[in-house]
């Protein structure tokens, strides 16, 4: 970089000397980047250019040249003028819970069949992916083409029954940035501290169930519970949402329950055959 340097006698020079940044500087490239796709992961819904840079912190020039690089490795992916996550970030991860999701999900696909002809809702079956839910699989009726709740990629943990039980069996040292912040509200509902989702993840704990009321999406209830799969495999949970009319959050969560119980012997016996 070029600084001016003063001379005996008055006057100024440039001159270049090296940058001194460690390659672990927090302002480097691949710190960029990964905050970058840290936010296109925070809400589950397609971001622009500016409100990208805006939100990761990142100079705009800076953001578009990165964003270049990380379509050609298809890490993103475009959305109309938008930008979202990328299917080349989903296959690392199911690369990473060390078995392909194609199996996982031929294993619960009976179990969520039957789920949703039982509750007629919206059956969605994920795994946590930064900070927010990606879903292995999901099933609605005609009914739900339209809703809102079907169509948002990745939707934020934080205010999601599904993500809200995800984080509660697996947060640990990996999470605590998430902790730190708040949130903007997504609903008046959204839980939007610290103090707040922590108090529901010790609750979700002791009762083996997590409920949205309306925090994701305005006239809809949700309801969700872990599938606690064996060791070795990355935490999953699954999940039955629709509208606040047609819900109960008591008859139904006792289907989610049972079906999330079931999924995860099945698994656990697929485990123990290898």
């Amino acid at each position: 970089m070029a600084v001016q340097a003063y001379r005996e006698g008055g006057g100024t020079t440039q001159q270049t000397i090296p940058d001194q940044r460690r390659p672990d500087d927090p302002g480097g490239v691949l710190a960029k980047a990964f905050a970058m796709l840290e936010t296109l992961g925070q809400d589950g819904r397609p971001v622009g250019l500016s409100a990208l840079s805006r939100r990761a912190g990142v100079p705009k020039s800076t953001a578009h040249r990165l964003l270049q690089e990380m379509l050609r490795q298809q890490v993103v992916e475009r959305r109309g003028q938008d930008y979202a996550l990328g299917r080349r970030l989903e296959e690392l991860a199911s690369a990473a819970s060390g078995e392909p999701d194609d199996l996982i999900r031929a294993v619960a696909m009976p179990f969520l069949v039957d789920l949703h002809g039982m509750t007629g809702g919206v059956v969605s079956f994920g795994v946590l992916q930064g900070t927010g839910v990606r879903f292995l699989e999901r099933l609605h009726g005609h009914r739900f083409t339209h809703s809102p709740a079907i169509g948002r990629g990745r939707p934020p943990a934080h205010c999601t029954a599904i993500g809200k039980v995800l984080l509660a069996y697996e947060h640990d040292q990996r999470f605590e940035p998430l902790f730190g912040t708040a949130w903007l509200p997504m609903t008046p509902q959204t839980i939007t501290t610290a103090a707040g989702l922590e108090n529901e993840l010790s609750e979700i704990r002791r009762t083996g169930i997590a409920f949205d009321r309306q925090e994701f999406v305005r006239g809809l209830l949700c309801v969700a519970s872990p599938v606690l799969a064996g060791q070795g495999r990355l935490p999953l949970a699954l999940s039955v949402g629709d509208e606040a009319g047609r819900l109960n959050l008591t008859r139904v969560g006792t289907h989610v329950r049972r079906t999330a119980f079931a999924i995860g012997a099945a698994l656990r016996r697929l485990q123990d055959q290898d």
